[in-house]
Protein backbone atom coordinates (compact mmCIF):
# COMPACT_ATOMS: atom_id res chain seq x y z
CA UNK A 1 0.00 0.00 0.00
CA UNK A 2 3.49 2.07 0.66
CA UNK A 3 4.92 1.96 -2.71
CA UNK A 4 0.89 2.52 -4.04
CA UNK A 5 0.41 5.81 -2.24
CA UNK A 6 4.12 7.09 -3.26
CA UNK A 7 3.45 6.47 -6.73
CA UNK A 8 -0.31 8.56 -6.07
CA UNK A 9 1.82 11.07 -4.03
CA UNK A 10 4.69 12.19 -7.09
CA UNK A 11 1.80 11.78 -9.41
CA UNK A 12 0.14 14.41 -7.77
CA UNK A 13 3.48 16.75 -7.80
CA UNK A 14 3.83 16.07 -11.04
CA UNK A 15 0.85 17.21 -12.51
CA UNK A 16 0.51 20.55 -10.09
CA UNK A 17 4.46 21.22 -11.46
CA UNK A 18 3.17 20.82 -14.61
CA UNK A 19 0.14 23.32 -13.98
CA UNK A 20 2.19 25.69 -12.50
CA UNK A 21 4.98 26.03 -15.40
CA UNK A 22 2.47 25.51 -18.38
CA UNK A 23 2.12 29.30 -18.81
CA UNK A 24 5.65 29.97 -18.32
CA UNK A 25 5.89 27.40 -20.93
CA UNK A 26 3.27 28.58 -23.34
CA UNK A 27 4.60 32.51 -22.74
CA UNK A 28 8.25 30.98 -23.71
CA UNK A 29 7.89 29.21 -26.64
CA UNK A 30 5.19 31.63 -28.12
CA UNK A 31 8.22 34.21 -28.28
CA UNK A 32 10.52 31.30 -29.31
CA UNK A 33 7.81 31.03 -32.64
CA UNK A 34 7.49 34.70 -32.78
CA UNK A 35 11.41 35.13 -33.31
CA UNK A 36 12.07 32.13 -35.77
CA UNK A 37 8.91 32.48 -37.84
CA UNK A 38 9.64 36.06 -38.15
CA UNK A 39 13.24 34.73 -39.41
CA UNK A 40 12.06 32.42 -41.82
CA UNK A 41 9.60 35.03 -43.39
CA UNK A 42 12.66 37.16 -44.32
CA UNK A 43 14.98 34.08 -45.32
CA UNK A 44 12.62 32.99 -47.73
CA UNK A 45 12.29 35.96 -49.60
CA UNK A 46 16.37 36.16 -49.92
CA UNK A 47 16.32 32.57 -50.80
CA UNK A 48 13.85 33.59 -53.63
CA UNK A 49 15.93 36.71 -54.74
CA UNK A 50 19.01 34.57 -54.96
CA UNK A 51 17.43 32.18 -57.42
CA UNK A 52 15.82 34.94 -59.19
CA UNK A 53 16.99 38.25 -58.81
CA UNK A 54 14.17 39.70 -61.08
CA UNK A 55 11.47 38.12 -58.95
CA UNK A 56 10.06 41.32 -56.95
CA UNK A 57 10.73 43.26 -60.62
CA UNK A 58 7.77 45.29 -62.08
CA UNK A 59 5.67 44.81 -58.77
CA UNK A 60 3.72 47.95 -60.46
CA UNK A 61 4.12 50.64 -62.70
CA UNK A 62 4.07 54.33 -62.17
CA UNK A 63 2.54 56.32 -64.93
CA UNK A 64 3.28 60.41 -65.59
CA UNK A 65 1.84 63.02 -67.67
CA UNK A 66 3.25 65.34 -70.13
CA UNK A 67 4.54 67.57 -67.43
CA UNK A 68 5.94 64.73 -65.42
CA UNK A 69 3.81 64.59 -62.24
CA UNK A 70 2.89 61.03 -61.46
CA UNK A 71 -1.03 60.38 -62.92
CA UNK A 72 -1.12 56.63 -61.31
CA UNK A 73 0.58 53.61 -59.63
CA UNK A 74 -0.71 50.51 -61.18
CA UNK A 75 -0.43 47.38 -59.33
CA UNK A 76 0.26 44.06 -61.53
CA UNK A 77 -1.64 41.71 -60.13
CA UNK A 78 -0.70 38.59 -62.03
CA UNK A 79 3.03 39.03 -60.84
CA UNK A 80 1.79 39.92 -57.33
CA UNK A 81 -0.17 37.06 -56.82
CA UNK A 82 2.87 34.73 -57.91
CA UNK A 83 5.22 36.38 -55.88
CA UNK A 84 2.83 35.84 -53.17
CA UNK A 85 2.36 31.75 -53.55
CA UNK A 86 5.99 31.39 -54.01
CA UNK A 87 6.95 33.04 -50.93
CA UNK A 88 3.82 31.20 -48.82
CA UNK A 89 4.90 27.72 -50.40
CA UNK A 90 8.41 28.25 -49.08
CA UNK A 91 7.54 29.59 -45.77
CA UNK A 92 5.31 26.82 -45.00
CA UNK A 93 7.71 24.39 -45.92
CA UNK A 94 10.55 26.25 -43.90
CA UNK A 95 8.58 27.13 -40.43
CA UNK A 96 7.62 23.43 -40.64
CA UNK A 97 11.15 22.04 -40.96
CA UNK A 98 11.96 24.03 -37.62
CA UNK A 99 14.16 21.67 -35.68
CA UNK A 100 12.85 21.14 -32.29
CA UNK A 101 15.97 21.72 -30.84
CA UNK A 102 15.57 25.65 -31.94
CA UNK A 103 12.34 25.42 -29.85
CA UNK A 104 13.96 24.21 -26.61
CA UNK A 105 13.54 25.79 -23.33
CA UNK A 106 16.04 25.86 -20.91
CA UNK A 107 14.40 24.48 -17.55
CA UNK A 108 16.19 27.48 -15.73
CA UNK A 109 14.60 30.22 -17.67
CA UNK A 110 11.15 28.80 -16.29
CA UNK A 111 12.05 30.07 -12.61
CA UNK A 112 12.11 33.58 -13.69
CA UNK A 113 15.68 33.89 -11.89
CA UNK A 114 17.67 35.74 -14.07
CA UNK A 115 20.64 33.63 -12.24
CA UNK A 116 19.51 30.36 -13.91
CA UNK A 117 18.35 31.75 -17.37
CA UNK A 118 19.46 29.62 -19.89
CA UNK A 119 20.14 27.00 -17.94
CA UNK A 120 19.47 23.41 -17.16
CA UNK A 121 18.29 20.44 -19.24
CA UNK A 122 15.54 21.93 -21.94
CA UNK A 123 11.82 21.49 -22.18
CA UNK A 124 11.53 20.57 -25.90
CA UNK A 125 8.45 22.08 -27.93
CA UNK A 126 7.50 21.08 -31.72
CA UNK A 127 5.90 22.75 -34.72
CA UNK A 128 3.25 19.63 -35.75
CA UNK A 129 1.68 22.34 -38.27
CA UNK A 130 1.96 25.57 -40.02
CA UNK A 131 -0.58 27.53 -41.98
CA UNK A 132 -1.09 31.27 -43.89
CA UNK A 133 -5.05 32.34 -43.02
CA UNK A 134 -3.76 35.77 -44.46
CA UNK A 135 -1.52 37.08 -46.20
CA UNK A 136 -1.76 40.36 -49.05
CA UNK A 137 0.00 42.88 -50.76
CA UNK A 138 -0.13 45.96 -49.11
CA UNK A 139 1.37 49.70 -50.88
CA UNK A 140 3.00 52.26 -48.44
CA UNK A 141 3.64 55.84 -49.28
CA UNK A 142 5.96 58.21 -47.11
CA UNK A 143 6.97 61.02 -47.63
CA UNK A 144 10.96 61.10 -48.09
CA UNK A 145 12.07 64.70 -48.92
CA UNK A 146 10.41 67.54 -51.32
CA UNK A 147 8.79 66.46 -53.72
CA UNK A 148 9.91 62.64 -53.43
CA UNK A 149 8.05 59.55 -51.65
CA UNK A 150 9.01 56.03 -51.03
CA UNK A 151 7.07 53.61 -52.12
CA UNK A 152 7.27 50.32 -50.51
CA UNK A 153 5.14 46.96 -51.51
CA UNK A 154 4.76 45.03 -48.28
CA UNK A 155 3.32 41.44 -47.45
CA UNK A 156 1.30 41.61 -44.40
CA UNK A 157 0.75 38.12 -43.23
CA UNK A 158 -0.39 35.73 -40.31
CA UNK A 159 1.07 32.98 -39.90
CA UNK A 160 -0.98 30.13 -37.53
CA UNK A 161 1.49 27.43 -35.58
CA UNK A 162 0.44 24.21 -33.91
CA UNK A 163 2.80 23.74 -30.83
CA UNK A 164 3.19 20.51 -29.13
CA UNK A 165 4.32 21.53 -25.87
CA UNK A 166 4.91 19.02 -22.13
CA UNK A 167 0.76 18.34 -21.22
CA UNK A 168 -0.58 19.16 -25.06
CA UNK A 169 -1.04 21.41 -28.14
CA UNK A 170 -1.19 24.97 -28.56
CA UNK A 171 -2.23 27.16 -31.49
CA UNK A 172 0.16 30.32 -31.78
CA UNK A 173 -0.11 33.20 -34.11
CA UNK A 174 2.44 35.58 -35.41
CA UNK A 175 1.89 38.78 -37.57
CA UNK A 176 4.46 39.66 -39.57
CA UNK A 177 5.31 42.36 -42.29
CA UNK A 178 7.68 41.96 -45.11
CA UNK A 179 8.89 44.57 -47.63
CA UNK A 180 9.76 42.96 -51.13
CA UNK A 181 10.06 46.10 -52.78
CA UNK A 182 11.18 49.92 -52.22
CA UNK A 183 11.28 52.56 -54.42
CA UNK A 184 11.65 56.81 -54.67
CA UNK A 185 9.42 58.36 -56.50
CA UNK A 186 9.62 61.70 -57.42
CA UNK A 187 7.06 64.04 -58.18
CA UNK A 188 3.60 64.85 -56.15
CA UNK A 189 1.68 61.60 -55.65
CA UNK A 190 -2.10 62.19 -55.86
CA UNK A 191 -4.07 61.88 -52.68
CA UNK A 192 -6.21 58.82 -54.93
CA UNK A 193 -3.39 56.05 -54.65
CA UNK A 194 -2.27 56.50 -51.24
CA UNK A 195 -4.78 53.51 -50.47
CA UNK A 196 -3.00 51.23 -53.17
CA UNK A 197 -3.07 47.56 -52.57
CA UNK A 198 -3.81 44.02 -54.35
CA UNK A 199 -3.05 40.38 -53.88
CA UNK A 200 -5.38 39.77 -50.60
CA UNK A 201 -5.30 36.41 -50.13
Amino acid sequence: MAPLAGILAALILLWRLDVALRPAVSALAGAQVERLVTAQVEEALSALLAEDALACEGLYTVQTGADGSITAVTANSGKLNRLRSELLARIITQVESLDSNELSIPLGSLTGWALLSNRGPAVTAEILSAAVPSARFESQFTAAGINQTLHRVVLSLEVEVTLLLPGGTEEKRVDSQLVVSETLLVGEVPETYLGWTAGEA
